[in-house]
């Protein structure tokens, strides 16, 4: 699935442009990407493990920009890292102080994300979900399974957050996108843990590969390098 996927990874909302400067093809060139991206711009920055010969990588880094502010810096061997002026300075001299260590992660697992108050950017998720927490895990013969936990107040607010998901889930879930996505959303299972809302989407490689074709045509077309 990497060349299906690969397209929307250098898409990647506000960071789609900076990746592309490190590599054209990040799931074959990259170990792994992590990014920090709150709303304060001030505070973002990303990081990332190169395969490449670094010789390679710094000649990509110097022919051109990425058409932000962003300031990329190489302060180990096979590490590149993206932060705003502002607080460029600092990440060089914490990188010179520590060696950044890879991150420990099921080796399943190729996508882990964090989101505060993840309301405010999808409105399909109810306001009470404080924190969503969304891991995809790869599975044999080019499934995978993704896996949402939604942190609430208390068990009770946690139970109204499902249903009211398990809701949303049925009336988008018509005929027409049951053929479209070879029924994805009728494997979703939902389930209460404590004070979160747990639910759970596997997907075979037939219902991946149907959901890549209806994601490329959202896919916004590709800016010319920045100069």
């Amino acid at each position: 699935m990497g060349p299906r996927l690969e397209p929307f990874v250098l898409a990647w909302p506000g960071w789609g442009a900076t990746l592309r400067r490190v590599s054209q093809h990040p799931l074959a060139e990259l170990d792994w990407i992590d990014i920090v991206g709150p709303r304060d711009t001030a505070k973002e920055r990303m990081a990332t493990r190169t395969r490449a010969d670094d010789a390679a990588v710094d000649a990509r880094l110097a022919s051109s920009g990425d058409g932000s502010l962003r300031v990329m810096v190489r302060g180990q061997p096979h590490l590149v890292t993206a932060a705003p002026p502002d607080t460029s300075a600092a990440l060089v001299a914490t990188l010179g102080q520590s060696r950044v260590l890879d991150p420990a992660a099921d080796a399943d697992e190729c996508l882990r994300a964090e989101l505060p108050h993840p309301h405010v950017f999808f409105k399909q998720i109810p306001e009470e979900a404080r924190k969503a927490t969304l891991t995809v895990l790869a599975r044999p013969g080019g499934a995978a399974e993704a896996r949402l936990a939604l942190a609430c107040d208390d068990m009770a607010t946690a139970v109204r957050v499902a249903a009211e998901l398990r809701e949303e889930a049925g009336q988008v879930n018509g005929m027409v996108v049951k053929m479209l996505t070879h029924d994805l959303l009728g494997g979703l299972s939902v389930e209460i843990e404590g004070s979160e809302a747990k639910l759970r989407l596997p997907a075979s490689r037939e219902q991946l590969e149907a959901l890549a074709t209806l994601a490329a045509g959202m896919l916004p077309p590709e800016a010319a390098p920045a100069r």
